[in-house]
């Protein structure tokens, strides 16, 4: 039996491919908290610094720091995924 799809890592992949090259960092399964708990995907936007390329529908406009959760159908975003 074939290994389920990680999808959030293909996600993550999909933004570092997406930013390669540029100034903006991408960072995936970054920890933000005092007990482990992931995100996703984290942007780093240097400050002073524009878009080097058009975003995505969806994803405009990227701030400094931008904490991204991928959900997938199996995986609703509700209040306490939040």
């Amino acid at each position: 039996m074939a290994e389920p799809w990680q999808w959030h890592e293909i996600f993550g992949l999909t933004w570092v491919d997406f930013f390669r090259g540029t100034t903006v960092e991408v960072k995936q399964e970054f920890d933000t908290s005092v007990q482990q708990q992931l995100l996703d995907v984290l942007i780093i936007r240097p400050s002073g610094v524009a878009m080097p390329r058009e975003l995505p529908d969806g994803f405009e406009p990227l701030a400094a720091h931008n904490l991204i959760s991928f959900k997938s159908h199996r995986e609703p975003l509700t209040d306490w995924t939040l």
